[in-house]
């Protein structure tokens, strides 16, 4: 397949009310910032409910040029889910957009300029102490810790493992499926940077997102989410030790 130059937004979300819309709305926004860069947005429902913001949304008719829905009634999780959706897309390079509104349109204008000569993208959080639960900041700074130190000293330069990101098409099509949930980034930047990819990093910004106390002490890393970093890390090292 031969993909055209430009951005391909995959939004991906479950259970979610209008955030994936305000995901979308930002995205649309940022990116009126630099016309001369094409793009498709494509919305992707890993299982859960219905999303009726997300169907009146995407009913605009107005709106069907760029913006594709795929739904799926069953969660595939994310590495599946990127290597199904990764087929529909029109462009030589995929942005991972989560969709619970996690990003500022300026975040999306930074992402795209002069996408078209890396391999990887990667937008370093440069509020997350700020904008994250404690305890997400320090699961995020521990897994920057842990790949740093097993991939010492070629990953020092790495600011940010889960911000936003965006990847050659072909490199996602390649090594998407080997990720599990939360691993799917290190998944991806690393067997590019030891393949010899060019990475760029830029600084975005996360919205605020700690709106309540339990929100900001309590909301801990998931115990499968911690072990599927953890088993990507350690095949990852066995691959490229």
């Amino acid at each position: 397949m031969i993909l055209r130059k430009g951005v391909s937004f995959v939004v991906f979300f479950k259970n979610l009310n209008e955030e994936p819309v305000k995901t979308v709305e930002n995205i649309l926004s940022g990116m009126s910032s630099v016309p001369e860069v094409d793009f498709e947005i494509i919305m992707v429902r890993d299982g859960g409910s219905r999303n009726s913001y997300v169907e009146n949304f995407f009913s605009d008719f107005s709106l069907l040029r760029v913006i594709k829905l795929i739904e799926y009634s069953q969660s595939i999780g994310l590495s599946m889910l990127l290597d199904q959706s990764i087929k529909s897309v029109e462009f030589s390079h995929t942005c991972l957009v989560p969709g619970n509104n996690a990003f500022t349109v300026e975040s999306f204008t930074r992402i795209v300029r002069d996408f078209d000569t890396f391999d990887a993208v990667l937008g370093y959080r440069a509020n997350l102490a700020k904008a994250r639960p404690y305890p997400k900041v320090a699961a995020n700074r521990c897994l920057l810790f842990l790949v740093r130190l097993m991939f010492k000293p070629e990953l020092n330069f790495i600011k940010d493992l889960h911000g936003l990101t965006m990847y050659r098409t072909k490199h996602i099509a390649r090594f998407a499926s080997s990720g599990h949930g939360h691993g799917i980034q290190i998944s991806l930047i690393i067997p590019i940077y030891f393949s010899g990819g060019a990475i760029i990093q830029v600084p975005v910004a996360n919205n605020l997102m700690r709106a309540n106390r339990r929100s900001k002490y309590l909301k801990l890393p998931s115990i499968k989410q911690v072990l599927n970093v953890l088993i990507d890390v350690i095949r990852l090292k066995k691959t490229y030790p």
